[in-house]
């Protein structure tokens, strides 16, 4: 990236989006934050601030006049059917692909964080990789991979870099911070059935995936995690102990969970928020995938395992007042 030219970040309001911004910022890059008007909401320090929304096209052009980097996160991760999902992740990808376009920006390189969803589970044996045929299981899964592939069919003269993250934790984040709330009751959640294997990426650690991708010249895919595979039941076993609370397994019984979704239930406990799509996708025992793409396209060397995330996690979760703080075990 020039340091001089001008850096759009869409959804930079949002957990990843926030962590991208301070590092861009702090790295003294002209900043540019496309972000949803919502009631009381204000821009992120240091960054100019366009109010609009990636399926509103009229909103777009002011975004992307003059910039030459996009790290385009704007996304929807909640929704109750494929279209939905469809009309901000893939369509609005490709509002902001015909915006670039009629805008004539000065682009040369353009930023897609996807997900591992994208590509589907792996298999029991070994990670997914990026030569993997798709097969996403979720529709939030199969608006990602479509996002993708707006992006790659695009009319483009810049350069695309499509970046699959699995599950992304740290300070802010609020999808990981319900099991955190289970544990500080005294509960770890586990699905009912075998143990699950899973990857995982400390939001710093895929902040840098991110700035390394803008840097590097060819078109391509990679797949983002600490480079470590972990097994639910042990994890959660871990996140107690750093958290000093004595929990308890509490079942999941993923059928009948299924089935309050499907009704329009909320579930106890996950905010309203875990609705079926979601149950797509922990229907499979295995989301893992390698990132030695990443290590030798990228000089990607992820510094936080889950352990040493979650200890900086937590203890920012306690500092905000989100988690209160217990007497450490023993």
């Amino acid at each position: 990236m020039n340091t001089g030219s001008t850096v759009l970040v869409t959804g930079g309001g949002g957990f990843i989006g926030g962590h991208l911004v301070a590092r861009l910022v702090r790295d003294r890059r002209r900043v540019r934050c496309l972000l949803r008007p919502l009631p009381g909401r204000s821009g992120p320090a240091g960054a100019e601030t366009v109010w609009g929304d990636v399926t509103d096209p009229k909103t777009l052009p002011r975004a992307v006049a003059g910039v030459e980097t996009i790290f385009h996160l704007a996304g929807k991760t909640k929704a109750r059917s494929l279209e939905e999902f469809r009309a901000t992740n893939r369509d609005g990808t490709v509002n902001l692909l015909n915006a670039v376009r009629e805008e004539g920006a000065p682009l040369r390189r353009f930023v897609l964080v996807s997900s591992l969803a994208a590509a589907g589970p792996s298999g029991e044996d070994r990670p997914r990789e990026e030569e993997d045929p798709p097969a996403p299981v979720s529709f939030y899964g199969r608006s990602k991979l479509e996002a993708e592939e707006a992006l790659i069919g695009a009319e483009r003269g810049f350069g695309a870099a499509i970046l699959r993250p699995a599950v992304v934790y740290g300070p802010g984040e609020r999808d990981v911070f319900q099991v955190l709330r289970w544990i500080a009751r005294g509960f770890r959640p586990q699905p009912t059935g075998a143990d699950r294997l899973f990857s995982a990426v400390y939001v710093d650690d895929l902040v840098e995936a991110l700035v390394a991708a803008a840097g590097v010249g060819d078109d391509g895919t990679w797949f983002v995690s600490d480079g470590n595979v972990y097994s639910w039941r042990r994890s959660l076993r871990e996140i107690s102990r750093i958290m000093g609370r004595g929990a308890v397994p509490l079942p999941l019984p993923l059928g009948a969970m299924a089935l309050a979704a499907a009704g329009g239930r909320k579930l106890p406990g996950l905010d309203g928020s875990f609705f079926l799509d979601k149950l797509r996708e922990l229907a499979h025992p295995y989301w893992t995938c390698s990132i030695a793409r990443a290590r030798k396209d990228l000089g990607f060397h992820p510094r936080f395992d889950l352990g040493t995330g979650m200890e900086e996690t937590v203890a920012w979760y306690r500092n905000q007042g989100w988690l209160k703080p217990v007497r450490t075990l023993g």
